[in-house]
């Protein structure tokens, strides 16, 4: 694996200054990341709110859940595979997603304005939709990048 970070799309005249296409670590990269988040969780463990420390068993399994994470990231390729595996579509966010996004929000303030009764129940769908959105979005890119390496 490539030891870079391929930040900035250069490629294509459609894509202005700043246009963000790719963020896969290397290895180096990686470790660097790693060890920084690891530094930070050391610190904040014992100096921020110290009487609300879990219990041993609920941090293995929060620390344990990094493992089928890290494992996939490693099992998923460089960018440099998958740019030779041939073109694939674009699929980054671009004005007409954020657009929809922002006519999104427009909609659902004024739906909050004219009718305050719908504030709570959209709230808490929206709220209760997030609860299976994790493990969903995870198993469709653990299939992804699994189904990936088969082929």
């Amino acid at each position: 694996m490539a030891s870079d970070i391929s930040l900035w799309n250069t490629r294509g005249s459609d894509t202005g200054p700043g246009h963000v296409s790719s963020l896969r670590l290397g290895n180096r990269g990686l470790l660097i990341t790693a060890a920084y988040v690891m530094c930070l969780c050391v610190w904040s463990f014992w100096t921020v709110l110290p009487e609300r420390i879990l219990g041993p068993l609920t941090l293995l399994l929060a620390r344990g859940s990094y493992v089928p994470v890290i494992a996939l990231i490693r099992i998923g390729g460089s960018d440099q595979e998958a740019t030779a595996a041939g073109p694939t579509e674009d699929k980054t966010v671009g004005k007409r997603d954020l657009v929809g996004l922002g006519v999104l929000f427009v909609v659902l303030v004024v739906v909050s304005r004219v009718a305050p009764a719908t504030q709570e129940v959209v709230a808490i769908l929206l709220y209760l939709a997030m609860i299976p959105a994790g493990p969903l979005l995870f198993l469709y890119n653990a299939y992804r990048v699994l189904r990936s390496r088969v082929h």
